[in-house]
């Protein structure tokens, strides 16, 4: 779904009709404001089993010569499964520490073994900010390749979030999960943030609001959620992934 029919259908739900350019510009940053309130509830509350049918994703990763470190992109939360080789799909296989990659590399030369691509690799979660705890996905792999290749990675993928802007951008960008569950689950839970912003958003009824979160709530509770609560995205309670 594009953003901007994502935002005439969530305008819709708290009764805001209209061609949505046409509004005042705070329209723009409440429903921002809800729609990434939204995606970190969903990135909490879910449970991940449930949460990696939209937040699981496939990126390449050019292999370079002579370079076995790399950085994922910054949306990357984990590593889900063994990366593979785009040209044959053949998987590389885990080693237990970084150590073991420089090992594996010393241990090659070493034995004058020619290895012509790599065979292992190791993920590691490295801390960039200790003041926002953010951190980087590195990539490791091992024998060091002597030849340009494309890897392939499985990954799951931090919460999105949305700017201002897209919402006004033309063409419009496409929203970065799938279309149900934007219609199922990202929809009914960013009306209800929406109905709980300023009254500078005033919804034609008021009563519609218990409406509005019995509707989040339902789709809480259908994505996994034993005691869904979305009265704000802060007090969300998150059942254990286990």
């Amino acid at each position: 779904m594009s953003i901007k029919a994502f935002l005439k259908a969530l305008l819709r739900r708290v009764n805001v009709t209209g061609d949505p350019t046409t509004y005042d510009s705070y329209y723009f940053s409440e429903v921002t404001d809800a729609t990434n309130a939204a995606f970190q509830i969903m990135w909490t509350d879910i449970p991940r089993a449930n949460r990696l049918h939209y937040s699981r994703s496939t990126i390449s990763v050019s292999l370079l010569d002579g370079t076995n470190k790399y950085t994922l992109p910054d949306n990357v939360q984990s590593v889900l499964a063994n990366p593979f080789m785009a040209s044959d799909n053949v998987p590389l296989q885990p080693v237990t520490y970084l150590s073991d990659i420089h090992g594996f590399d010393a241990l090659t030369a070493s034995s004058k073994t020619t290895l012509s691509r790599p065979i292992v690799y190791y993920d590691e979660a490295e801390g960039i900010d200790d003041a926002a705890e953010a951190t980087q996905i590195n990539l490791w792999v091992a024998p060091t390749p002597d030849t340009d290749e494309t890897l392939t990675v499985r990954v799951e993928l931090e919460a999105p979030r949305i700017e201002v802007d897209a919402f006004c951008a033309d063409p419009s960008p496409v929203l970065p999960i799938p279309h149900k569950y934007v219609e199922s689950t990202l929809l009914p839970i960013a009306a209800y943030q929406l109905a709980l912003s300023t009254n500078r958003i005033k919804l034609l009824d008021v009563q519609m609001i218990p409406k509005l979160q019995e509707a989040a709530n339902n789709a809480l509770r259908r994505a996994g959620v034993t005691i869904p609560t979305v009265a704000a995205a802060a007090n969300s309670t998150r059942p254990s992934d286990s």
